[in-house]
Parts: C-alpha cells; structure tokens; sequence
C-alpha cells in the first residue's frame, strides 16, 4: 500500500480512534538523513548577521552618494534568505524505515510531502546501490521504493547490508503454522 500525501493525520485515524491500541514497537529502525553541520539557531545567526553586514554597507553607500548600491545589498538580502527558506524546507528530509512483525514500514520524507509505504515480509528484496549516486531500493511485489538517497555511499550499503539481514532473521522467526498430523 502507498499513500502520498503532505498532510497526513498524526496520529494515525486506528490509534486516535482508540488511545488504548498501542502499536507494536519496530524490531529494527534506521532513519536515513542528511548530517548537518549547523543547527537551524545557527544557520538563522549566520545568514542574519550576514544581511546586517550587507544592510549597513549598502546604506553606508547610500550615505556617500551611491544609492545603486543599498538596492543591490537589498536584493542580496533578499536571496539570502530565500536560500534560507528553500534550505529549512530541506533540512529535515530523509527516511524512515522500521521492521516489524507485520512487515516494513517506509517514510520517505521530502520538503514537506511525506510517503508512507507498507510492504509484506514475504516477497521483499533489497537492492544494493548499483552506483556511488544511486539508492537502496527495496522491492516487493512489483513495488520498488528507493530510500537513503541523501546518505553517504558508504552508509547505504551498510543500511542494505543490515536490512537484508534483519528481513532474514524477520522472516525465519516469523509466526510457525502448527502442523496437526493425522
């Protein structure tokens, strides 16, 4: 099952409609994300204290007698923080993926668009990137996610690697059918 939506209930419509259900908590979770050097106060600092830079330099201009300049540090400031905004809807992209005993569970977050993906444990393959560039797609009955795209190269084969194995261990301690010989 895939759903796509930027806007999706928290929490989910079964577990608000009944507080007493608490899901089942996953056996194994990655979260696949970008590692950032500089939190959001940070960033906020830097690019602020920047445009106040660029203000006062225009507008020590503007007091000499050169007026084209204080538009030109406006306009800087302006695509400074359009830079800032882009790179806040982006900050927390990634992915999400949780192994349980009903299956696999994938968030792939985007901006501010959020998939959500369930896949079965019984036809699930993992493929390792092919490339430096390319993700981690794991495919189930002719649904192919691709998730770790933002990770390093290095960090989405070791993801693969220890997904494939906890998709092993997942399918052979899964429920046993009881046998009744007659």
């Amino acid at each position: 099952m895939l759903t796509s939506s930027s806007a999706l209930p928290w929490p989910a419509p079964d577990v608000a409609a009944n507080p007493g259900v608490v899901p089942p908590a996953p056996q194994a979770e990655w979260k696949l994300t970008r590692r950032c050097s500089a939190t959001p106060c940070q960033m906020v600092t830097g690019l602020g204290v920047l445009g106040l830079v660029s203000l006062f330099i225009g507008l020590g201009f503007w007091s000499l007698g050169a007026g084209p300049v204080l538009v030109f540090s406006g306009l800087e400031i302006v695509m400074l923080f359009g830079a800032l905004w882009v790179h806040a809807r982006h900050a927390c992209d990634g992915d999400t993926v949780a192994l349980s005993g009903r299956g696999l569970s994938i968030e792939s977050r985007n901006g501010v668009g959020l998939t959500r993906t369930m896949l079965g444990l019984d036809t699930l393959r993992v493929l390792e990137p092919a490339d430096v560039r390319s993700p981690v797609r794991i495919v189930a009955r002719g649904a192919v996610v691709e998730v770790g795209g933002q990770v390093p190269f290095a960090r989405r084969l070791v993801f693969a690697r220890e997904l494939r194995q906890a998709i092993d261990a997942g399918r052979s301690s899964g429920p046993r059918s009881t046998q009744i010989w007659s």
